[in-house]
């Protein structure tokens, strides 16, 4: 019964977060122009101020989008898995074994958009070894909690609790790290926006050697 509600209850995680995928190819798309933006106006000896801000605003535009969507398929996989249940199997046990599960389901679902989104902007900044790297760490770290489980507490309930630290760690992941080196690829968000103009970004164009 635990196999047959982890199929639905995973079916509906991967239903649940394809929103996220619109908004990373659509971050991927909009960011490096508004990024040529910036490197033309420092390229013409402004400081770029203008277009850093644009380059803010329009990572809050994705940002609350992704919220919104984030909220609206949250909603929707617990009202699915806690109320549809019966939808996907006639048996008790594993309709109350999903039931069960939905409020991880949704905590799992919750950070999912806005996490792709941010992943779409580092992508579209070229921070391709640090994706690489962060994936596989990962990849080996869930491979441990699994075998882990499997050994000390083979139930679904930790299963999905596992995925919800899992998702939610992703999350801390892109967010700290676009908020640490954002500035480097004219992204300045969460309270680094104010800092200075666009002289940061100017200092990795060129290879200033104040920056080293």
């Amino acid at each position: 019964t635990a196999l047959a509600a982890h199929q639905v209850l995973i079916g509906m995680f991967w239903s649940f977060t394809m929103g996220g995928e619109a908004l990373s190819v659509s971050a991927q798309a909009f960011f490096p122009a508004f990024r040529q933006r910036l490197q033309g106006a420092l390229a013409r000896g402004g400081d770029g101020a203008r277009e850093l801000g644009d380059i803010t605003e329009l990572f809050y535009v994705f940002f609350r989008v992704s919220v919104m969507v984030a909220s609206a398929l949250t909603a929707s996989a617990v009202l699915f898995a806690a109320f549809f249940a019966k939808g996907f199997s006639s048996d008790t046990m594993v309709v109350g074994n999903i039931r069960h599960i939905a409020h991880w389901l949704g905590l799992a679902v919750l950070p999912n958009c806005s996490t792709i989104m941010v992943e779409g902007v580092l992508t579209s900044s070229r921070d391709l070894a640090f994706l690489a790297m962060i994936y596989v760490v990962n990849a080996v770290v869930w491979g441990l909690f699994l075998s882990w489980m499997r050994q000390s507490a083979p139930t679904l309930e930790v299963l999905y609790v596992g995925l919800v630290v899992f998702q939610w760690t992703r999350c801390l992941q892109w967010f700290g790290r676009i908020y640490w080196v954002g500035p480097r690829y004219g992204v300045r968000v969460f309270g680094r926006e104010a800092v200075g103009s666009g002289r940061e970004y100017m200092m990795v164009l060129t290879g200033d050697p104040d920056d080293e």
